[in-house]
Order: C-alpha cells, then sequence, then structure tokens
C-alpha cells in the first residue's frame, strides 16, 4: 500500500511540476517568435513535459531514491496524464478566450451590466473590437500564409494545394461528429 500512495504521490508532483512550468513558459515568453498559437503551446507543453520526466528519469537513476520503484509505464502515464489534461484545459478556455466571439459578447454584457443592450448593440461592439481593433481577418490571413494554406499575389489570396487538403480534412472530420454548424459547408 505505501508503494502506490508513494507512486501516486510521485504522478501528482509530476504533474503538478509540469503544469506549472507550462504555465511560466508561457508568461516568461522565450518562444515569442512562435506566432502560431495553437503549436507553440502545443510546443510549450511537450518541453515543460518533456523536463520533468528527464529529471524524474534522472532521480530513477538513483539508488535509494522513492522513484526507483517506478517502471516505463509510470513515466509514460505521467506524460500522457499531463499532456491530455493540460492541453484540454487549455483548449477550453485560454485558447477559446483568446479567438471567441461568444467571450466578446459576455465580456461586452459584463462592462454594461444592469444596462440593456439590443442584438444591433451587441453586433456592432463585436464587429469594432474583433474585426476593427483585433484585426481578426487580417491576424487569421497572416496566420493561414505562415501554414502554408494560402498564398498571397499583389493584394489577392488564393488556396493552396495543402489548404485543400485541411479543409477537405476538417470537412471529413466535422462530418464524422456531425457537426450541425460546419462553415465548410455550403
Amino acid at each position: 500500500m505505501k508503494n502506490k500512495f508513494s507512486l501516486l504521490l510521485i504522478y501528482i508532483v509530476g504533474f503538478s511540476f509540469s503544469s506549472a512550468l507550462y504555465i511560466s513558459l508561457f508568461w516568461i515568453n522565450i518562444f515569442s517568435s512562435l506566432d502560431f498559437l495553437f503549436f507553440k503551446s502545443g510546443f510549450l507543453l511537450i518541453l515543460s513535459t518533456g523536463l520533468i520526466l528527464l529529471i524524474i528519469i534522472l532521480l530513477n537513476r538513483i539508488k535509494y531514491s522513492i522513484f526507483k520503484m517506478m517502471v516505463f509505464q509510470d513515466f509514460l502515464l505521467i506524460f500522457i496524464i499531463t499532456i491530455f489534461i493540460n492541453w484540454f484545459i487549455y483548449g477550453l478556455i485560454p485558447f477559446n478566450v483568446s479567438r471567441s466571439n461568444s467571450v466578446i459578447i459576455l465580456k461586452y454584457l459584463r462592462d454594461n451590466d444592469g444596462r440593456y443592450k439590443t442584438k444591433n448593440d451587441i453586433l456592432n461592439y463585436v464587429q469594432d473590437k474583433y474585426f476593427n481593433e483585433y484585426d481578426a481577418i487580417g491576424l487569421r490571413l497572416s496566420e493561414q500564409l505562415k501554414a502554408g494554406n494560402i498564398k498571397k499575389v499583389g493584394e489577392e489570396y488564393f488556396i493552396t494545394e495543402k489548404g485543400i487538403f485541411i479543409t477537405q480534412s476538417f470537412l471529413f472530420i466535422s462530418k464524422l461528429y456531425n457537426l450541425e454548424n460546419n462553415f465548410l459547408e455550403d
């Protein structure tokens, strides 16, 4: 029983330190040149989890260490649990908060608590905030250019073969999940 408790404690400590390092790397901003938020977060997550796992593996090499009881499956489980939980939390909240119109609407209504707003008031605010101030279209075009999904000739854009493949893949997956509001379909 003591070994199971110790092992559980190692899992919790490994997950906690890895998660703390992952969040810290966003604040340290060591990879500020990575413009793709989605890929940057994945890279930082693998880096932080891998580093903590490496430390645990090195501690496992110490002869009388509590980490000595660990086997390969334990290392793998810590890695998988940490990756999936952090990726889920990041994708659910920070990633969506950074680009969701629903969040912009909620913030606007929160800032105007007690004052009723019409649909047109909300529409005008979202258009101004998201499309004008944030330059959502410009940022998304820049992301797609860097990803190689579109190309720009002069002032005009066109989709690349890679972009067609990506949209077809997204369409297939969204149909697989029976997504009703699918912007890839007519």
